[in-house]
Protein backbone atom coordinates (compact mmCIF):
# COMPACT_ATOMS: atom_id res chain seq x y z
CA UNK A 1 0.00 0.00 0.00
CA UNK A 2 2.97 2.03 0.74
CA UNK A 3 4.84 0.87 -1.93
CA UNK A 4 3.28 0.40 -5.33
CA UNK A 5 6.08 -0.19 -7.18
CA UNK A 6 7.23 -3.14 -4.79
CA UNK A 7 6.66 -6.07 -7.20
CA UNK A 8 8.17 -8.59 -4.48
CA UNK A 9 5.40 -7.84 -2.26
CA UNK A 10 2.59 -8.01 -5.05
CA UNK A 11 3.68 -11.00 -6.52
CA UNK A 12 3.90 -12.79 -2.88
CA UNK A 13 0.10 -10.91 -2.41
CA UNK A 14 -0.49 -13.08 -6.25
CA UNK A 15 0.56 -16.74 -4.79
CA UNK A 16 -1.39 -16.29 -1.25
CA UNK A 17 -4.27 -17.88 -0.65
CA UNK A 18 -6.17 -14.47 -0.66
CA UNK A 19 -5.69 -14.55 -4.30
CA UNK A 20 -6.30 -17.98 -5.01
CA UNK A 21 -9.88 -17.06 -3.47
CA UNK A 22 -10.46 -14.15 -5.44
CA UNK A 23 -10.64 -11.58 -2.70
CA UNK A 24 -7.46 -9.51 -4.14
CA UNK A 25 -8.72 -6.84 -6.02
CA UNK A 26 -6.48 -5.97 -8.95
CA UNK A 27 -2.78 -4.17 -9.20
CA UNK A 28 -3.65 -0.82 -9.83
CA UNK A 29 -6.51 -0.76 -7.23
CA UNK A 30 -4.91 -2.47 -4.70
CA UNK A 31 -2.95 0.40 -2.93
CA UNK A 32 -5.69 2.61 -2.76
CA UNK A 33 -8.31 0.27 -1.43
CA UNK A 34 -5.57 -1.03 1.47
CA UNK A 35 -4.74 2.67 1.93
CA UNK A 36 -8.85 3.51 2.54
CA UNK A 37 -9.54 0.47 4.68
CA UNK A 38 -6.27 1.29 7.10
CA UNK A 39 -7.89 4.65 7.29
CA UNK A 40 -11.18 3.90 7.90
CA UNK A 41 -10.65 1.08 9.85
CA UNK A 42 -7.10 0.55 11.42
CA UNK A 43 -4.85 -2.13 10.49
CA UNK A 44 -6.17 -4.88 13.21
CA UNK A 45 -10.04 -4.53 11.47
CA UNK A 46 -8.21 -4.84 8.00
CA UNK A 47 -6.03 -7.79 8.53
CA UNK A 48 -8.79 -9.49 10.62
CA UNK A 49 -10.68 -9.18 7.20
CA UNK A 50 -8.30 -10.54 5.24
CA UNK A 51 -7.92 -13.32 7.95
CA UNK A 52 -11.43 -14.58 7.82
CA UNK A 53 -10.53 -14.63 4.15
CA UNK A 54 -8.02 -17.27 4.76
CA UNK A 55 -10.77 -20.22 5.47
CA UNK A 56 -10.04 -22.38 7.43
CA UNK A 57 -6.75 -22.61 9.38
CA UNK A 58 -4.51 -25.15 11.20
CA UNK A 59 -4.15 -24.79 14.62
CA UNK A 60 -0.83 -23.16 14.30
CA UNK A 61 -2.24 -20.57 11.20
CA UNK A 62 -4.95 -19.62 13.63
CA UNK A 63 -2.33 -18.63 17.06
CA UNK A 64 -0.32 -17.30 14.49
CA UNK A 65 -2.93 -15.11 13.03
CA UNK A 66 -4.29 -14.15 16.86
CA UNK A 67 -0.76 -12.81 17.59
CA UNK A 68 -0.62 -10.75 14.33
CA UNK A 69 -3.90 -9.00 15.09
CA UNK A 70 -2.87 -8.75 18.67
CA UNK A 71 0.30 -6.68 17.57
CA UNK A 72 -2.24 -4.81 15.44
CA UNK A 73 -4.35 -3.70 18.01
CA UNK A 74 -1.47 -2.46 20.17
CA UNK A 75 -0.34 -0.39 17.02
CA UNK A 76 -3.72 1.29 16.25
CA UNK A 77 -4.28 2.06 19.94
CA UNK A 78 -1.05 4.40 19.17
CA UNK A 79 -3.22 6.44 16.76
CA UNK A 80 -0.89 6.20 13.94
CA UNK A 81 -1.79 4.97 10.36
CA UNK A 82 1.81 4.19 8.56
CA UNK A 83 1.94 1.23 6.58
CA UNK A 84 6.07 1.28 6.95
CA UNK A 85 5.52 1.70 10.66
CA UNK A 86 3.26 -0.87 11.35
CA UNK A 87 5.74 -2.90 9.23
CA UNK A 88 8.59 -1.81 12.10
CA UNK A 89 6.77 -2.59 14.63
CA UNK A 90 5.45 -6.10 13.64
CA UNK A 91 9.33 -6.64 12.95
CA UNK A 92 9.82 -5.51 16.47
CA UNK A 93 7.23 -7.07 18.43
CA UNK A 94 7.89 -9.97 20.61
CA UNK A 95 4.64 -12.42 21.71
CA UNK A 96 6.72 -12.94 24.60
CA UNK A 97 5.38 -10.92 27.84
CA UNK A 98 7.61 -8.82 30.03
CA UNK A 99 8.15 -10.29 33.37
CA UNK A 100 5.07 -8.06 35.01
CA UNK A 101 4.47 -7.75 38.63
CA UNK A 102 2.04 -9.56 40.29
CA UNK A 103 2.36 -12.46 38.05
CA UNK A 104 2.86 -15.84 38.12
CA UNK A 105 4.09 -17.40 34.35
CA UNK A 106 4.17 -20.45 33.65
CA UNK A 107 6.54 -20.42 30.38
CA UNK A 108 9.34 -22.77 28.84
CA UNK A 109 13.16 -21.98 29.37
CA UNK A 110 13.30 -20.64 26.17
CA UNK A 111 11.00 -18.22 26.31
CA UNK A 112 12.20 -16.79 29.58
CA UNK A 113 15.61 -15.85 28.09
CA UNK A 114 16.29 -12.05 29.21
CA UNK A 115 13.57 -12.11 32.00
CA UNK A 116 14.00 -11.47 35.63
CA UNK A 117 11.62 -13.04 38.52
CA UNK A 118 11.60 -12.63 42.22
CA UNK A 119 10.80 -16.50 42.49
CA UNK A 120 11.76 -19.29 39.95
CA UNK A 121 10.40 -23.12 40.25
CA UNK A 122 11.84 -25.17 37.78
CA UNK A 123 10.79 -28.38 37.54
CA UNK A 124 13.09 -31.36 36.23
CA UNK A 125 11.36 -34.00 34.24
CA UNK A 126 12.89 -37.72 34.91
CA UNK A 127 12.83 -38.42 31.01
CA UNK A 128 14.69 -35.69 30.11
CA UNK A 129 16.88 -36.12 27.46
CA UNK A 130 20.99 -37.74 28.97
CA UNK A 131 24.14 -36.10 28.06
CA UNK A 132 25.17 -39.50 26.41
CA UNK A 133 22.51 -40.15 24.38
CA UNK A 134 21.01 -36.49 23.21
CA UNK A 135 19.29 -37.55 20.46
CA UNK A 136 20.73 -38.52 17.45
CA UNK A 137 20.99 -34.95 14.50
CA UNK A 138 18.93 -35.05 11.48
CA UNK A 139 21.75 -35.67 9.12
CA UNK A 140 25.75 -35.61 9.17
CA UNK A 141 27.96 -33.23 7.47
CA UNK A 142 31.11 -32.44 6.24
CA UNK A 143 33.49 -30.13 4.12
CA UNK A 144 31.91 -31.00 0.99
CA UNK A 145 29.32 -34.10 1.95
CA UNK A 146 25.46 -34.66 3.65
CA UNK A 147 25.02 -38.30 5.12
CA UNK A 148 21.77 -38.94 6.31
CA UNK A 149 22.80 -41.01 9.59
CA UNK A 150 22.76 -44.36 9.88
CA UNK A 151 22.49 -45.88 13.45
CA UNK A 152 25.56 -45.34 16.36
CA UNK A 153 26.58 -48.84 15.42
CA UNK A 154 27.68 -48.93 12.22
CA UNK A 155 28.84 -45.12 12.00
CA UNK A 156 31.62 -47.01 15.16
CA UNK A 157 32.35 -49.95 12.95
CA UNK A 158 32.90 -47.46 9.71
CA UNK A 159 34.61 -45.09 11.93
CA UNK A 160 36.24 -42.01 9.77
CA UNK A 161 34.78 -38.38 9.53
CA UNK A 162 31.10 -39.44 9.86
CA UNK A 163 31.64 -40.99 13.26
CA UNK A 164 33.56 -37.71 13.95
CA UNK A 165 30.67 -35.87 12.61
CA UNK A 166 28.20 -37.55 14.92
CA UNK A 167 30.73 -36.90 17.93
CA UNK A 168 30.66 -33.48 17.00
CA UNK A 169 26.74 -33.34 16.82
CA UNK A 170 26.73 -35.13 19.99
CA UNK A 171 29.23 -32.38 21.58
CA UNK A 172 26.88 -29.54 20.52
CA UNK A 173 23.76 -30.82 21.54
CA UNK A 174 25.81 -31.20 25.38
CA UNK A 175 26.58 -28.10 25.10
CA UNK A 176 23.06 -26.48 24.25
CA UNK A 177 21.82 -28.56 26.81
CA UNK A 178 24.31 -26.61 29.53
CA UNK A 179 22.74 -23.14 27.82
CA UNK A 180 19.41 -23.69 28.86
CA UNK A 181 19.99 -25.25 32.02
CA UNK A 182 22.11 -21.50 32.52
CA UNK A 183 19.12 -19.95 31.09
CA UNK A 184 16.57 -21.63 33.44
CA UNK A 185 18.87 -21.54 36.78
CA UNK A 186 19.83 -17.56 36.44
CA UNK A 187 16.35 -16.50 36.05
CA UNK A 188 15.80 -15.68 39.93
CA UNK A 189 16.23 -12.73 41.70
CA UNK A 190 15.73 -13.86 44.98
CA UNK A 191 14.64 -17.32 45.30
CA UNK A 192 15.68 -20.40 43.08
CA UNK A 193 13.50 -23.60 43.82
CA UNK A 194 14.16 -26.73 42.07
CA UNK A 195 12.47 -30.33 41.37
CA UNK A 196 14.60 -32.91 41.00
CA UNK A 197 12.93 -36.34 40.83
CA UNK A 198 14.80 -39.38 42.60
CA UNK A 199 17.59 -40.64 40.33
CA UNK A 200 15.94 -44.32 39.12
CA UNK A 201 17.77 -47.92 41.39
CA UNK A 202 19.46 -49.36 37.86
CA UNK A 203 19.70 -45.54 35.50
CA UNK A 204 23.04 -45.27 34.11
CA UNK A 205 22.47 -42.22 32.33
CA UNK A 206 23.32 -38.35 33.36
CA UNK A 207 20.97 -36.10 33.00
CA UNK A 208 20.84 -32.57 34.09
CA UNK A 209 18.66 -33.28 37.23
CA UNK A 210 21.25 -36.06 38.26
CA UNK A 211 24.27 -32.98 37.42
CA UNK A 212 22.72 -30.61 40.06
CA UNK A 213 21.57 -33.92 42.56
CA UNK A 214 25.49 -34.91 41.99
CA UNK A 215 27.12 -32.05 42.60
CA UNK A 216 24.54 -30.01 45.09
CA UNK A 217 23.23 -32.52 47.11
CA UNK A 218 24.45 -32.01 50.95
CA UNK A 219 26.07 -34.98 52.86
CA UNK A 220 23.68 -35.40 55.88
CA UNK A 221 20.72 -33.07 54.61
CA UNK A 222 17.93 -34.84 53.16
CA UNK A 223 14.83 -33.43 55.75
CA UNK A 224 11.03 -34.40 54.88
CA UNK A 225 9.09 -31.22 53.13
CA UNK A 226 5.77 -30.71 54.42
CA UNK A 227 2.72 -31.92 52.45
CA UNK A 228 5.07 -34.70 51.71
CA UNK A 229 6.24 -32.84 48.99
CA UNK A 230 9.69 -34.62 49.10
CA UNK A 231 12.97 -34.48 50.81
CA UNK A 232 15.28 -31.33 50.94
CA UNK A 233 18.51 -31.87 49.30
CA UNK A 234 20.43 -28.69 49.33
CA UNK A 235 19.61 -25.11 50.52
CA UNK A 236 21.54 -21.86 50.57
CA UNK A 237 20.94 -18.53 51.04
CA UNK A 238 18.08 -16.82 53.87
CA UNK A 239 14.93 -18.78 52.92
CA UNK A 240 12.50 -16.22 54.80
CA UNK A 241 13.67 -13.12 52.01
CA UNK A 242 10.01 -12.41 51.28
CA UNK A 243 9.40 -11.49 54.77
CA UNK A 244 11.93 -9.18 55.02
CA UNK A 245 11.68 -8.03 51.70
CA UNK A 246 10.73 -4.28 51.61
CA UNK A 247 9.77 -1.99 49.13
CA UNK A 248 12.76 1.11 48.83
CA UNK A 249 12.40 3.94 50.61
CA UNK A 250 12.00 6.96 48.75
CA UNK A 251 15.34 9.11 48.77
CA UNK A 252 15.27 13.02 48.22
CA UNK A 253 17.55 13.62 45.30
CA UNK A 254 20.97 15.31 46.24
CA UNK A 255 20.80 18.76 45.47
CA UNK A 256 23.86 20.33 44.37
CA UNK A 257 24.25 24.01 43.07
CA UNK A 258 22.30 24.38 39.71
CA UNK A 259 24.74 25.69 37.40
CA UNK A 260 23.48 28.80 35.02
CA UNK A 261 20.75 27.64 32.70
CA UNK A 262 22.13 27.18 29.02
CA UNK A 263 20.13 29.37 25.97
CA UNK A 264 19.37 25.80 24.38
CA UNK A 265 15.96 25.48 22.51
CA UNK A 266 15.10 21.50 22.07
CA UNK A 267 12.00 19.66 22.06
CA UNK A 268 11.01 17.36 25.66
CA UNK A 269 10.21 14.02 24.57
CA UNK A 270 6.55 13.58 26.25
CA UNK A 271 6.05 10.85 29.12
CA UNK A 272 3.87 8.35 27.36
CA UNK A 273 0.42 6.72 29.31
CA UNK A 274 -1.10 3.91 28.25
CA UNK A 275 -3.64 3.79 30.87
CA UNK A 276 -5.11 0.33 30.42
CA UNK A 277 -1.67 -0.99 31.11
CA UNK A 278 -0.78 0.83 34.02
CA UNK A 279 -2.63 0.47 37.56
CA UNK A 280 -2.32 2.21 41.14
CA UNK A 281 1.36 1.29 43.34
CA UNK A 282 0.83 -1.86 45.59
CA UNK A 283 -2.68 -3.54 44.49
CA UNK A 284 -2.69 -7.18 45.33
CA UNK A 285 -3.96 -10.15 42.87
CA UNK A 286 -5.83 -12.86 44.04
CA UNK A 287 -4.44 -15.95 43.41
CA UNK A 288 -7.50 -17.60 42.02
CA UNK A 289 -7.45 -14.50 38.87
CA UNK A 290 -3.31 -15.72 38.31
CA UNK A 291 -4.25 -19.36 37.90
CA UNK A 292 -8.07 -19.53 36.89
CA UNK A 293 -8.58 -19.50 32.83
CA UNK A 294 -11.82 -18.74 30.70
CA UNK A 295 -11.48 -20.70 27.49
CA UNK A 296 -7.90 -21.56 28.10
CA UNK A 297 -6.45 -17.99 26.67
CA UNK A 298 -7.72 -14.70 28.35
CA UNK A 299 -6.30 -11.90 26.31
CA UNK A 300 -8.19 -13.56 23.21
CA UNK A 301 -11.24 -13.78 25.09
CA UNK A 302 -10.94 -10.26 25.96
CA UNK A 303 -10.05 -9.24 22.02
CA UNK A 304 -13.18 -11.59 20.97
CA UNK A 305 -15.98 -10.32 23.33
CA UNK A 306 -14.32 -6.59 22.83
CA UNK A 307 -15.40 -6.83 19.15
CA UNK A 308 -18.36 -8.13 19.79
CA UNK A 309 -19.86 -5.39 21.85
CA UNK A 310 -18.35 -3.01 18.91
CA UNK A 311 -20.68 -3.81 16.27
CA UNK A 312 -23.62 -2.47 18.47
CA UNK A 313 -24.40 1.23 18.09
CA UNK A 314 -27.57 1.87 19.84
CA UNK A 315 -29.11 -2.04 21.30
CA UNK A 316 -32.72 -0.87 20.69
CA UNK A 317 -31.89 -0.87 17.12
CA UNK A 318 -28.98 -3.74 16.76
CA UNK A 319 -30.51 -6.91 15.43
CA UNK A 320 -28.24 -9.16 17.41
CA UNK A 321 -28.45 -12.31 15.38
CA UNK A 322 -26.84 -10.91 12.45
CA UNK A 323 -24.61 -9.35 14.98
CA UNK A 324 -23.25 -12.18 16.66
CA UNK A 325 -23.54 -14.23 13.08
CA UNK A 326 -21.10 -11.68 11.46
CA UNK A 327 -18.76 -11.42 14.45
CA UNK A 328 -18.63 -15.24 14.39
CA UNK A 329 -17.93 -15.52 10.30
CA UNK A 330 -14.75 -12.79 11.08
CA UNK A 331 -13.09 -14.03 13.84
CA UNK A 332 -10.16 -16.20 14.16
CA UNK A 333 -10.35 -17.87 17.40
CA UNK A 334 -11.34 -21.01 17.94
CA UNK A 335 -14.73 -22.45 18.17
CA UNK A 336 -15.25 -22.92 21.48
CA UNK A 337 -13.76 -19.37 22.78
CA UNK A 338 -16.13 -17.81 20.52
CA UNK A 339 -19.04 -20.16 22.13
CA UNK A 340 -18.16 -19.05 25.89
CA UNK A 341 -17.86 -15.41 24.35
CA UNK A 342 -21.15 -15.93 22.94
CA UNK A 343 -22.51 -17.29 26.03
CA UNK A 344 -20.82 -14.33 28.08
CA UNK A 345 -22.33 -11.56 25.97
CA UNK A 346 -25.93 -13.29 25.76
CA UNK A 347 -25.80 -13.47 29.50
CA UNK A 348 -25.01 -9.69 29.91
CA UNK A 349 -27.29 -8.31 27.89
CA UNK A 350 -30.12 -9.75 30.04
CA UNK A 351 -29.20 -7.03 32.58
CA UNK A 352 -31.23 -3.97 32.96
CA UNK A 353 -28.45 -2.28 33.51
CA UNK A 354 -26.52 -2.95 30.39
CA UNK A 355 -29.55 -2.70 27.94
CA UNK A 356 -29.66 1.13 29.21
CA UNK A 357 -26.27 1.57 28.77
CA UNK A 358 -25.99 0.03 25.53
CA UNK A 359 -29.51 2.27 24.49
CA UNK A 360 -29.67 6.03 22.79
CA UNK A 361 -29.99 8.19 25.89
CA UNK A 362 -33.29 9.20 26.76
CA UNK A 363 -33.71 12.91 26.62
CA UNK A 364 -31.03 13.85 24.88
CA UNK A 365 -31.39 15.87 21.73
CA UNK A 366 -29.64 14.76 20.02
CA UNK A 367 -26.72 11.64 20.61
CA UNK A 368 -23.85 9.85 19.20
CA UNK A 369 -21.37 6.95 20.36
CA UNK A 370 -17.57 6.20 19.57
CA UNK A 371 -16.88 2.63 19.72
CA UNK A 372 -13.19 1.49 19.80
CA UNK A 373 -11.51 4.91 18.85
CA UNK A 374 -8.57 5.27 19.52
CA UNK A 375 -6.88 8.79 20.92
CA UNK A 376 -3.89 10.71 21.88
CA UNK A 377 -3.60 13.73 23.17
CA UNK A 378 -1.17 15.89 25.89
CA UNK A 379 -2.31 16.06 29.40
CA UNK A 380 -0.82 18.41 32.13
CA UNK A 381 0.25 16.24 35.46
CA UNK A 382 1.90 17.49 38.21
CA UNK A 383 5.16 15.72 36.78
CA UNK A 384 4.70 18.17 33.38
CA UNK A 385 2.91 17.43 30.60
CA UNK A 386 2.85 13.72 29.46
CA UNK A 387 1.29 12.04 26.33
CA UNK A 388 -1.82 10.03 26.97
CA UNK A 389 -2.86 7.29 24.36
CA UNK A 390 -5.19 4.62 24.64
CA UNK A 391 -8.56 3.57 23.08
CA UNK A 392 -11.96 4.25 24.00
CA UNK A 393 -14.13 1.16 24.40
CA UNK A 394 -17.53 3.11 24.11
CA UNK A 395 -18.17 6.68 24.41
CA UNK A 396 -21.55 7.84 24.28
CA UNK A 397 -21.84 11.55 23.48
CA UNK A 398 -25.29 13.84 24.41
CA UNK A 399 -25.29 16.82 22.52
CA UNK A 400 -28.38 20.01 22.58
CA UNK A 401 -29.84 20.88 19.96
CA UNK A 402 -27.42 22.63 18.41
CA UNK A 403 -24.65 19.95 18.38
CA UNK A 404 -22.94 21.41 21.38
CA UNK A 405 -21.81 18.31 23.57
CA UNK A 406 -23.16 18.64 26.93
CA UNK A 407 -22.21 15.30 28.82
CA UNK A 408 -20.35 11.92 28.10
CA UNK A 409 -20.32 8.61 29.79
CA UNK A 410 -17.06 6.62 29.02
CA UNK A 411 -17.56 2.68 29.28
CA UNK A 412 -14.83 0.38 29.94
CA UNK A 413 -15.57 -3.17 29.15
CA UNK A 414 -13.71 -5.60 31.21
CA UNK A 415 -14.35 -9.62 31.22
CA UNK A 416 -12.46 -10.05 34.41
CA UNK A 417 -13.41 -13.43 36.58
CA UNK A 418 -15.69 -11.58 39.10
CA UNK A 419 -17.71 -13.71 40.96
CA UNK A 420 -19.11 -11.52 43.84
CA UNK A 421 -19.78 -8.10 44.16
CA UNK A 422 -16.47 -7.44 46.49
CA UNK A 423 -14.40 -9.12 43.64
CA UNK A 424 -16.00 -6.58 41.49
CA UNK A 425 -15.27 -3.43 43.86
CA UNK A 426 -11.68 -4.49 44.47
CA UNK A 427 -10.77 -5.01 40.59
CA UNK A 428 -12.60 -1.62 40.00
CA UNK A 429 -10.10 -0.16 42.13
CA UNK A 430 -7.71 -0.85 40.20
CA UNK A 431 -8.53 0.39 37.14
CA UNK A 432 -9.04 3.70 38.67
CA UNK A 433 -6.13 5.40 37.85
CA UNK A 434 -7.31 4.16 33.97
CA UNK A 435 -10.56 5.45 34.56
CA UNK A 436 -10.01 8.73 35.26
CA UNK A 437 -7.80 9.79 32.80
CA UNK A 438 -9.87 8.52 30.14
CA UNK A 439 -12.41 10.80 31.82
CA UNK A 440 -9.99 13.30 31.51
CA UNK A 441 -9.43 12.15 27.65
CA UNK A 442 -12.87 12.64 26.76
CA UNK A 443 -13.55 15.64 28.41
CA UNK A 444 -10.34 17.42 26.90
CA UNK A 445 -11.81 15.84 23.44
CA UNK A 446 -15.28 17.15 23.91
CA UNK A 447 -14.15 20.59 25.66
CA UNK A 448 -16.36 19.50 28.61
CA UNK A 449 -15.74 20.09 32.25
CA UNK A 450 -14.76 17.01 33.45
CA UNK A 451 -17.86 17.07 36.03
CA UNK A 452 -19.81 16.37 32.83
CA UNK A 453 -18.13 13.16 32.05
CA UNK A 454 -19.01 9.83 33.52
CA UNK A 455 -16.39 6.76 33.28
CA UNK A 456 -18.58 3.43 34.43
CA UNK A 457 -16.84 -0.19 34.22
CA UNK A 458 -18.71 -2.61 32.37
CA UNK A 459 -17.99 -6.38 33.71
CA UNK A 460 -18.93 -8.27 30.96
CA UNK A 461 -18.91 -11.46 33.26
CA UNK A 462 -22.10 -10.56 35.49
CA UNK A 463 -23.54 -7.65 33.63
CA UNK A 464 -22.49 -5.36 36.48
CA UNK A 465 -21.94 -1.70 35.70
CA UNK A 466 -19.52 0.26 38.57
CA UNK A 467 -18.14 4.16 38.41
CA UNK A 468 -14.90 4.02 37.19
Amino acid sequence: AAHPGDTVALRHLQMSPLAARGTLPSADDLPLRMLGSLQAHGFADTLRQWGAALGDLDAFGRQRLRELLAAAEAFDARGVCDADAFADHVAAYQVKSSAEAGAVRVMTVHQAKGLGFDLVVVPFAPNAKSFGKPGAPPFLAGGDWVLDAPRRAVLEVAGGAPLQALETAAAEANFSQLCTLYVALTRARQALVMAVPARGKSSKTIREADLLRDRLATEGLSAALPDGAGRLLYEAGDRGWHQRARAPEPTPAARAAAPEPLPLAYAVELARHEPSKEQEAGRAFPARWLFSAEAGDVRAFGSAIHRLFERIEWLETADLEAVIADWRRTAPESARLLDDVERQFRHCLASDAVRRALSRPAGAPRAEVWREAPFELVLETPEGPQLASGRFDRVVVERDTDGRPVRATVFDYKSNRIETEADMRATAEGYAFQMRLYARAAARLLNLDPARVTPLLLFTRKGWILPG
